[in-house]
């Protein structure tokens, strides 16, 4: 399991989601006017809106832990 703490910087967070996210997850940054959305899209297209609790860091961090979650569930199938 990725520790939040690790993360110093939004750059760090992307960097471990490039490295930790199940393949066919996306992670998706959305930016707009007065705000920003983290969505996680899954393997089948759907995207759920992520919401760490402590902004876009913990956000991503949040989205990584879902992805891994949904696919050590999916490999016990």
């Amino acid at each position: 399991m990725i520790e939040l703490g690790l993360f110093k910087t939004i750059h760090e967070a992307i960097e471990a989601a490039a490295e930790h996210l199940p393949y066919n997850y996306r992670v998706i940054i959305a930016v707009e006017k007065h705000g920003y959305n983290v969505l996680l899209e899954d393997k089948t297209g759907t995207q759920i809106e992520i919401d760490g609790g402590d902004g876009m860091r913990s956000d991503v961090w949040e989205a990584i832990q879902q992805a891994v979650a949904a696919e050590e569930k999916a490999d016990k199938l």
